[in-house]
């Protein structure tokens, strides 16, 4: 009769424990989820673990317990999967531990469909290691776990990943994240490069004072360090179109990138007549050595250097030898 009366006393203290969060309870609850799991009870030892305060008893401890149980007799569901089933089941929103240890086997059931509900729920700890283990199996979903645990550099990867590249600076400007744009354009080139070509252009737009918003330097660098000279071309052209005396050697390098892997394109751009303020003479050199003879005499200022190119004046055209010759002083053409 003792042993009864004791018996609904802790039962009482567990339920007002429970319903008024009393301080100094946390004893009553270890009882309570120790008994549960002594008589296989445990979706009892779960209710215990959810009412507990804090993180008492929901945390790797009692996770680690509950995958080490057998089933109970003649039941089909593993204990762990009790324990969340029991949690969800009351509302309940997993904590990040938790929301990590029942991904986990769900995913690798292929039930994604079931991690979307419990997301769209609110029942799981948005994480990015939640992120990180979901974009294994749908990058799409990753993505949103990422915006909702607050991992920019998680969100832009994300963009990256499933080549949703017009999101990214709407992304940025609605959270006002201002991003390493070079390491975003990094891995944009690898997986896209004329995604990587609109980036480019876009994140060195000029300020109202005409400066660009990300060194061109670096973004051209990205571009060498990946073989995409076409893509180069194409950025330097459109963001060297000012001219500026200060850009001298950037447009000093267009050319020179050119001459080395297409000289025809280099010619090209000689033909523009968009850009006056690179290395002549350094540029002069590389036509001479590529065989552009026309625009080395051009580029040339030693009157000796121009008579070796016209040994080449088969291959000059009419029209720059008349150039060449009308820029000459009369002491340069006694020479």
């Amino acid at each position: 009769m003792n042993a009864q009366h004791i018996q609904d006393n802790r039962n009482v203290a567990f339920k007002l424990a429970s319903r008024f969060k009393l301080p100094g309870a946390d004893e009553i609850f270890m009882q309570q989820f120790n008994m549960s799991l002594a008589s296989n009870d445990y979706a009892g030892a779960a209710r215990a673990a959810r009412d507990a305060p804090g993180a008492l008893l929901r945390n790797q401890g009692t996770i680690d317990k509950f995958k080490a149980l057998p089933p109970a007799p003649g039941a089909t569901q593993q204990p762990i999967m009790i324990y969340f089933s029991t949690l969800l089941e009351s509302g309940a929103t997993l904590n990040e531990i938790e929301s990590l240890e029942l991904a986990r086997p769900v995913l690798t059931a292929g039930r994604t469909e079931l991690i979307e509900q419990w997301i769209s729920k609110q029942q799981l700890t948005m994480s990015d290691a939640l992120g990180d283990l979901i974009r294994q199996y749908n990058p799409q979903m990753a993505l949103k776990v990422f915006q909702a645990a607050g991992a920019p550099d998680k969100v832009i990867q994300g963009l990256v990943e499933t080549n949703q590249f017009d999101k990214i600076l709407p992304y940025c400007q609605q959270t006002q994240y201002k991003p390493d744009w070079l390491k975003i354009l990094n891995q944009v080139v690898q997986v896209n490069p004329q995604a990587a070509s609109d980036l480019a252009k876009m994140i060195t737009a000029r300020d109202p004072q005409g400066n660009p918003k990300t060194p061109i330097e670096g973004v051209l660098q990205i571009f060498i360090q990946y073989s995409r000279i076409t893509e180069a071309t194409a950025f330097l052209l459109e963001a060297l179109k000012g001219n500026l005396p200060n850009e001298s050697h950037l447009q000093t390098q267009l050319f020179e990138i050119n001459l080395q892997q297409q000289p025809n394109i280099a010619e090209g751009i000689f033909q523009l007549k968009m850009f006056t303020h690179f290395d002549k003479e350094r540029i002069a050199k590389r036509c001479e050595q590529v065989g552009l003879y026309g625009r080395a005499l051009q580029n040339y200022s030693n009157v000796e250097d121009c008579k070796r190119v016209m040994l080449n004046s088969h291959a000059i055209s009419k029209d720059i030898m008349i150039e060449y010759f009308a820029r000459l002083n009369p002491e340069e053409f006694i020479q």
